[in-house]
């Protein structure tokens, strides 16, 4: 296929992509989700994401069958093609704006993620979901000089022909703008791959002194990365999402913001699942603690994962910036929305095994969904149901469907 060929596929999915961006929905939605990231919601706001790809589309029915040949070209098209199936089938609130973003040219050298031994088991070949083991490659402070310090390069030249070459092809269909990176802390999640689960949490109890040191050492690196992105101008100062919910705010970027985004102009989303385990004081010993020393300063904070935190909302509250916090299927919904109250947004998390069941049970979803929507409402907590992490949905992708419409149902009733 040729270039021209490409050029002709991207033209046309275009032409479909900006006739949903200009609708007027998509700006009522921004306005939604700007109130609810405001502590102002007009209600709940629903998203879904991360999602068992493999099983949402069959070969040859245009939903994601990629086409282009350039390689550029090919991740520009998957990413107009996956919005446009959400849209259609289960797009809850996302939000489809006029424009095309094109991936800078950036290379990373350093820092830890060439060190870890990870073995991989999976039950569906089709499927990015493993279970994994990790060797760990860090057993002692001679481990910890494995940890380089990071390099972030970024060719300027390659991303402006990328630009040039994608407003040639969108030309007088939609905007192109040059994509941004928004900070992910998730230095647990990156320790625990290097080291595995249970020796983490044993060494927390018995090397503490280790395990501040490599804390220390990881954050370092994570925040040493965000600082060269921001020097190199390649933060994102107006992301669409942050950790799978929309991030639209009018409170960012901050005042001084001259077109580069600075760490104090954006989101951060930040976590320790492991954490599931761990007591609420050493969670601000070994994590909390470490958010506030390396990502005080950033604009707005989501907090949490798949960890329950209930019973440390308390200490988390103390950071500042942070806006969301996650209630994930483990966490008591009662005890967070109470704590929570008008001061944070709940970021619900309903339980996705429900799509994977033999049977789908839509009584049981909607328990689910109306208790998380009352307790918010009984003491004033903003909230979003945020449905991700489903692994499967048993090749039935009418599920995600009719989730979506239960949720929406909900939402604005």
């Amino acid at each position: 296929m040729s270039e021209k060929t490409d050029i002709g596929i991207l033209r046309e999915l275009g032409k479909e992509y900006a006739e949903i961006a200009h609708l007027p929905i998509q700006q009522e939605r921004v306005g939604l989700w700007e109130k609810l990231n405001g502590l102002r919601p007009e209600r709940p706001m629903v998203m879904i994401d991360q999602l068992p790809i493999n099983e949402l589309a069959t070969p040859g029915d245009g939903q994601l069958d990629i086409l282009c040949e350039d390689k550029l070209l090919r991740g520009v098209e998957y990413a107009m093609r996956f919005d446009l199936m959400r849209w259609r089938n289960y797009g809850g609130d996302m939000v489809i704006l006029p424009y095309v973003e094109c991936p800078p040219a950036m290379s990373s050298t350093g820092g830890f993620r060439h060190l870890n031994s990870t073995t991989h088991l999976k039950l569906d070949e089709t499927s990015d979901v493993s279970s994994q083991h990790y060797d760990d490659v860090i057993v002692d402070e001679d481990g910890l000089k494995k940890i380089t310090d990071p390099v972030i390069t970024h060719d300027a030249q390659e991303t402006e022909r990328r630009m040039g070459l994608l407003r040639e092809i969108f030309d007088s269909i939609l905007d192109v703008r040059q994509g941004g990176i928004v900070m992910s802390g998730n230095v647990w999640d990156s320790i625990s791959i290097l080291r595995g689960v249970g020796t983490m949490l044993e060494d927390m109890i018995d090397r503490p002194e280790f395990v501040h040191k490599l804390v220390d050492r990881m954050f370092w690196v994570y925040r040493s990365t965000y600082e060269q992105y921001e020097r190199l101008g390649l933060l994102d100062a107006r992301p669409k999402y942050v950790h799978c919910t929309g991030a639209f705010t009018k409170e960012l970027p901050k005042a001084g913001f001259d077109g580069t985004a600075r760490i104090c102009d954006t989101w951060i989303s930040t976590m320790a699942q492991m954490f599931s385990t761990v007591s609420p004081t050493m969670d601000k010993e070994f994590q909390l603690d470490y958010v506030e020393k390396y990502f005080g300063d950033a604009g707005l904070i989501y907090y949490g994962c798949c960890e329950p935190l209930h019973d440390r909302i308390h200490l988390i509250k103390r950071l500042p910036g942070v806006r969301k916090l996650s209630v994930s299927p483990w966490a008591d919904v009662e005890r967070s929305a109470e704590q929570l109250g008008g001061g944070i947004v709940m970021s619900r998390k309903p339980n996705p095994a429900y799509l994977a069941f033999e049977t789908f049970d839509e009584d049981v979803i909607k328990k689910e969904l109306n208790e998380t929507i009352a307790a918010c409402r009984r003491h004033g907590t903003p909230c979003e149901l945020i449905l991700k992490d489903v692994s499967t949905v048993r090749y039935k992708p009418d599920r995600l469907r009719r989730w979506n419409e239960i949720a929406m149902e909900l939402a604005l009733a």
